[in-house]
């Protein structure tokens, strides 16, 4: 969820007004979204499945399901990383998670 924020904000072209807001008022947290980036994206492939699993499971209980799907689907665009363990950085990770065709709201 974290790096969906960032990458929203990378989007929307707002990343320096979040991390200011972080540094005020969450501490450390532009330090903990780019150490999530590093350690997660080369093992998000895995947690894309498992978010499929959960999802499903959901489902089949009669509990929405959108939550998980939504975080398999950024899991899904961070794929490219798998196992390059030390070599992700910040800047390529939210650069695929913003590689999607935008909607066209016209």
């Amino acid at each position: 969820m974290l790096l969906g924020v960032r990458g929203l904000a990378e989007a929307e072209g707002v990343t320096r007004p979040l991390l200011d807001e972080w540094a005020i008022s969450q501490h450390g947290l532009e330090n903990h979204s780019e150490n999530a980036a590093i350690s997660t994206a080369p093992k998000a492939w895995r947690f894309e499945g498992e978010m499929k699993e959960i999802a499903a499971t959901f489902r089949e209980a009669g509990l929405p399901d959108q939550f998980h799907m939504g975080a398999a689907a950024l899991y899904g665009l961070l794929r490219e990383f798998k196992d390059q363990t030390g070599s992700v950085q910040i800047q390529d990770v939210l650069k695929a998670l913003n590689a999607i065709p935008k909607p066209d709201n016209s």
